[in-house]
C-alpha cells in the first residue's frame, strides 16, 4: 500500500560546524521534521563527526512545520543565510 509521507509533528534546525582539516571550518544548517532532538541529530549525523559537534538550535512547532510543508522525517539541505523568523 503506497501513501504519501505524513505532515511533521514539529521540528528541529541543526547547526553542524565541520572542521576540514587545512581548509577551515564549514558552518551546515539543516531542518529536519522530526520533534525529538537526538533523532533529528542522528538524522543528520556523518561518519567521523562527533555527536558534540551537532546543536539543535531551533524548535518548529507542527503550525511552523506544516507553514513550511514539512513532512515527518525530511531532512531539508543546508540553509544557505540566514534562517526566516518564525
Amino acid at each position: 500500500m503506497g501513501g504519501t509521507i505524513s505532515p511533521a509533528r514539529g521540528g528541529r534546525v541543526l547547526h553542524i560546524r565541520v572542521d576540514q582539516d587545512n581548509r577551515g571550518v564549514v558552518d551546515l544548517w539543516f531542518v529536519v521534521g522530526l520533534d525529538d532532538h537526538d533523532e533529528a541529530a542522528q538524522a543528520v549525523a556523518r561518519p567521523g563527526l562527533a555527536p558534540a559537534e551537532i546543536e539543535v538550535v531551533g524548535v518548529l512547532t507542527c503550525d511552523v512545520a506544516a507553514r513550511w510543508k514539512l513532512r515527518q522525517g525530511e531532512i531539508r539541505p543546508p540553509i544557505l543565510g540566514t534562517l526566516p523568523i518564525v
